[in-house]
C-alpha cells in the first residue's frame, strides 16, 4: 500500500498446505517488517477452532509452523474472530 498515491499492489500466494496449515478464517494476522504472525480462526470443512501459530516470511513467500505448545505451559484456548495486537 502506497501513502503516496493511495495504491494498492496485490500478489496471489500459491500455498501448498504443509504443517496443517489449510484454508481457515476469522484468524488474526499482525505484520512486523518482512514477517507475519498468524494465530488462530477456523476451519469450516473440519468444523474446527483452532490455536495455531503460524509466520509468513515475505522475501521468502515461506510459511512455517511455530511449535509453542509445550506440556506444562500456558496453552491459549482455540479461537476465531479475535483480536490481535
Amino acid at each position: 500500500m502506497s501513502k503516496a498515491d493511495d495504491s494498492i499492489s496485490l500478489e496471489k500466494l500459491k500455498i501448498t498446505e504443509l504443517d496443517g496449515f489449510g484454508g481457515r478464517h476469522s484468524f488474526s494476522a499482525a505484520t512486523h517488517k518482512d514477517k507475519t504472525v498468524l494465530f488462530g480462526g477456523q476451519d469450516v470443512m473440519k468444523d474446527k477452532v483452532l490455536n495455531e501459530v503460524f509466520m509468513y516470511h515475505h522475501a521468502k513467500n515461506e510459511l512455517e509452523k511455530v511449535e509453542y505448545l509445550q506440556e506444562g505451559a500456558v496453552v491459549p484456548k482455540p479461537r476465531n474472530s479475535h483480536g490481535f495486537i
